[in-house]
């Protein structure tokens, strides 16, 4: 009897400390379980906050491509216009091949070019405007004063860029100067004025026409 009761308090023993031991087990499955969350938890903050700075990023690179656009817009509205020598050779060339042994365009023309008194940089390119036509007729015969500044006010809106003027339709002489401008990138829609001398061919240079902004 004696063996028997020793026998089973050693399985009593052996029982709680298997009982103790699954507790504990438990306990550390818990804690586990704790620590995965609590570590998947940071993992997704960690990629919220990851998404979002990506985010940031995209949005301020929009930001600044939209900035320099502006940017670009301002400058090129800011900047004056000119005539490059490029332009000139256009023009001069454009010209010269038109000349034939039986035609001299322009022979006895006179070009007057104009400009609002109150625009400087409007006046400005006028003035080159005229170096480069003197130096893409010269030998033709044609005389191209200074510019003059004129005070002129306009009903309505105020027209920009350059016009052409002309007492009649279908001037030879006009024609040709539209298109050899138009050759260089400068464009001179045409206006008759009737009160203008035959011979006579005008370019009212006006304020540079503003580009309209993009979305």
């Amino acid at each position: 009897m004696k063996d028997a009761s020793s026998s089973a308090g050693a399985a009593k023993s052996s029982a709680k400390e298997a009982a103790s031991a699954a507790t504990d087990a438990k306990n550390a499955f818990a804690d586990a379980k704790k620590l995965a969350q609590e570590a998947q938890k940071e993992a997704d903050s960690a990629e919220r906050d990851l998404v979002s700075e990506k985010e940031l990023s995209v949005k301020l690179e929009n930001d600044l491509a939209a900035a320099l656009q502006r940017t670009a817009r301002l400058e090129q509205q800011l900047s004056w216009r000119t005539v490059t020598p490029e332009q000139t050779t256009k023009i001069k060339d454009f010209i010269v091949s038109s000349r034939t042994l039986t035609s001299w365009p322009f022979r006895g023309t006179r070009i007057g070019i104009s400009h609002p008194s109150n625009n400087p940089e409007a006046e400005e390119y006028a003035n080159e405007l005229a170096i480069a036509l003197r130096h893409a007729l010269d030998g033709f015969g044609v005389e191209i004063p200074e510019p003059t500044a004129e005070m002129t006010i306009w009903t309505g809106q105020e027209p920009q860029g350059i016009i052409l003027e002309v007492n009649r339709d279908n001037d030879p002489e006009a024609s040709l100067l539209q298109q050899a401008l138009s050759k260089a990138g400068i464009d001179a829609p045409g206006k008759i004025t009737p009160s203008l001398q035959s011979g006579v061919v005008n370019l009212m240079v006006l304020a540079k026409p503003q580009s309209k902004p993009k979305d």
